[in-house]
C-alpha cells in the first residue's frame, strides 16, 4: 500500500521535475492505486487507504494546497474508477464518471481560487503560456517562434495577429479541452492497468473489441444541438458553450472513426509500419482527422464495418432527423 501510494505522488509531482513528458507522467498517477487495489479483497477501503497516503506524501513533499489538488484531481477519480470496475460497468460509463469528476474538480478548484469566470480564464492563460504542459509548450513555441525564424532568416506565415487568434481560440476551448484531457486521463489509466493487472484478476472484459467500438446512437442529438446551436443563436456565451460541447462531442465521433480505421487495417493486413505511418497522418493532418470524425458520425447509417443486424439498422439520415 505504501509502495502504491509513493509512486502515484511521485507521478503527480513528477511534471514539477522534468518539463513536458513530466505533465504526461503526471497522468498516469491513479495508475499504481489501480493495479493495488482492483481485484483484490476489499479494493475500495485498499484505494481510499492509499489515496490518503499518497495525499498526505504529496502535502509532505509540496505543500497542504497541492496535496487537496492531488486528492481532487487523481486520488478522487482513482476511487470512482476502482469502484466501477469492481462494478463490471463498461469503460466508457468509467471514462465518463471519473473523467467528469476530474473536470468539476478542476473548475471548482479554479473557481476558489479566482473567484470569478474572467480569473479563471487567466488561470487558463497562465497554464498554457507558463505551465510543463504539452499546450504549455506549444504556447511558448509559438510565442518564441518568430524570434526563432528572424534568427534563422526563415519566413512564417503565422504573424502576431493569428498566434494572438489562436491562443484566444484555445481559451475559449479550454473547457473542452479540460474535459478531454481528463477523459484521456482515465482511459490512458484503465488501459495501463488492464495491461499489468486486469487481464489476470477480472474475469470480465473491460474494452472488449475496440475495433467494433460505437458511440450510443443519441450522441448525434447532442452533436445537432451544439453545431445549430453554434451556428444560429447570436448569444456570445451560448455560441462558446455550444462551440465546447460541439468539440467534445466530435471528438467522441473521432475515437469512432478511428476504429473504423482499425477495422479495415486489421481486415486487409496492413503492416505494422504502415499503420503506424496512417495513424500518423491521421493525427497531424486536421484535414483527414476531420474526414475520420464525419465517417464515424456517418457510421449511425451507413454502419461501414457491418457490424449491426439488419433487425437493428438505424434509419435512414432524413427519417431520423425529422
Amino acid at each position: 500500500m505504501v509502495r502504491a501510494a509513493l509512486l502515484s505522488a511521485s507521478c503527480f509531482l513528477f511534471s514539477a521535475v522534468v518539463p513536458t513528458i513530466g505533465a504526461v507522467v503526471m497522468l498516469l498517477a491513479p495508475s499504481p492505486i489501480l493495479i493495488y487495489a482492483v481485484g483484490r479483497p476489499d479494493p475500495n477501503r485498499r484505494t481510499t487507504a492509499t489515496v490518503l497516503i499518497a495525499a498526505v506524501c504529496v502535502a509532505i513533499l509540496w505543500s497542504p494546497l497541492v496535496s487537496l489538488n492531488y486528492f481532487f484531481s487523481f486520488g478522487l477519480p482513482a476511487m470512482i474508477m476502482c469502484l466501477m470496475i469492481e462494478r463490471r460497468r463498461p469503460f466508457e460509463l468509467i471514462v465518463a464518471s471519473a473523467g467528469s469528476a476530474m473536470f468539476i474538480a478542476m473548475v471548482c478548484a479554479g473557481l476558489i481560487a479566482r473567484s470569478g469566470t474572467f480569473g479563471v480564464a487567466r488561470t487558463i492563460y497562465h497554464d498554457l503560456t507558463k505551465e510543463p504542459f504539452f499546450l504549455g509548450w506549444l504556447m511558448r513555441v509559438m510565442v518564441s517562434g518568430p524570434e526563432l525564424y528572424r534568427h534563422f532568416r526563415i519566413e512564417t506565415p503565422l504573424t502576431a495577429e493569428t498566434q494572438a487568434a489562436i491562443v484566444r481560440l484555445v481559451i475559449r476551448l479550454s473547457p473542452a479541452l479540460v474535459l478531454l484531457a481528463a477523459a484521456f486521463s482515465v482511459l490512458l489509466n484503465l488501459r495501463v492497468f488492464w495491461r499489468f493487472a486486469g487481464s489476470r484478476r477480472l474475469n470480465y472484459k473491460l474494452f472488449g473489441d475496440l475495433m467494433r467500438w460505437s458511440a450510443p446512437e443519441w450522441l448525434v442529438w447532442p452533436l445537432v444541438s451544439a453545431g445549430f446551436a453554434w451556428w444560429l443563436i447570436p448569444l456570445a456565451r451560448v455560441r462558446e458553450i455550444a462551440l465546447n460541447g460541439l468539440l467534445v462531442t466530435a471528438a467522441i465521433y473521432f475515437c469512432q472513426g478511428l476504429a473504423i480505421v482499425a477495422f479495415y487495417l486489421q481486415t486487409l493486413a496492413v503492416p505494422t509500419i504502415a499503420r503506424a505511418i496512417i495513424y500518423l497522418i491521421v493525427f497531424v493532418q486536421p484535414v483527414v482527422a476531420m474526414i475520420i470524425c464525419v465517417a464515424g458520425i456517418f457510421d449511425l447509417w451507413i454502419d461501414f464495418r457491418r457490424i449491426r443486424p439488419p433487425s437493428q439498422q438505424a434509419p435512414s439520415l432524413g427519417k431520423r432527423l425529422l
